[in-house]
């Protein structure tokens, strides 16, 4: 269900097994704080980005992130 260049960022889990769409925060968050260009490119069309500036907003990410973030 997750690309394959998406997998890297979720160790702690068994990734094969988990559904982004019934744990939006938990992946948009991961891939916020350690994603790169080509993972935030799958992150905003899969979640689009008004949930995705939802998770910015309710300070789920490390101060330094949602920093960056809310000035992105």
């Amino acid at each position: 269900m997750t690309p394959q260049f998406i997998r890297k960022y979720f160790w702690d889990i068994k990734i094969e097994k988990a559904d982004p769409k019934k744990h939006p925060e938990y992946f948009i968050s991961r891939i916020l704080e350690f994603g790169d260009r080509k993972s935030f490119g799958w992150l905003k069309s899969f979640f689009g980005m008004e949930k995705i500036r939802k998770v910015v907003k309710s300070r789920k990410l490390t101060p330094k992130s949602q920093n960056f973030w809310q000035n992105v």
